[in-house]
């Protein structure tokens, strides 16, 4: 179990940690992109005038090229990680619940607010069937102190 968790949370976060660089890679593309048609402009602009140099036309064209051909790549890389994110997506929720179950004496709304406001791993419908198919299971139960209903993984609550 220990390992599955170890394995799931090292898969979560290269996964995050990919799509993070892809993002960031994404927007230094669409800056250089913005660069070049500025450049593309200034040399329409010359266009008009009837001393252009062809060789600025080409190496801008070439430029062009080149960046639409690596946002394509982009893009595809952008997409694999996305099917294998979306592959494990569910089992790497519902560990994220697990692992906050077990840190700290959390009642399920405050656990949909990690999960569903503020991380926006799932929907809030989402979130409720994962809870209930995991107690289903016997992965959680819940432990009544005072008015609140903790949420507590259910290896925990036997060895209590």
């Amino acid at each position: 179990m220990e390992k599955s968790k170890r394995g799931a949370k090292g898969d979560f976060n290269s996964i995050l940690t990919d799509f993070v660089s892809l993002a960031n890679e994404v927007k230094g593309l669409k800056q250089e992109n913005r660069k070049l048609m500025e450049k593309l402009y200034e040399i329409e602009a010359k266009q008009l005038r009837p001393n252009v140099n062809s060789a600025d036309i080409d190496y801008i064209i070439s430029r062009a090229v080149k960046t639409a051909i690596e946002k394509t790549r982009s893009r595809s890389m952008n997409s694999n990680i996305m099917k294998k994110f979306e592959r494990k997506k569910k089992e790497l929720i519902k560990h994220k619940i697990l692992e906050l179950a077990e840190t700290k004496q959390y009642i399920i709304p405050e656990i949909k607010e990690i999960i569903v406001d503020k991380e926006c791993y799932c929907s809030k419908a989402s979130f409720y069937r994962y809870i209930e198919k995991m107690k289903w299971k016997g992965n959680l139960d819940f432990i009544q102190i005072d008015d609140r209903r903790i949420i507590v993984p259910k290896q925990i609550k036997n060895i209590q």
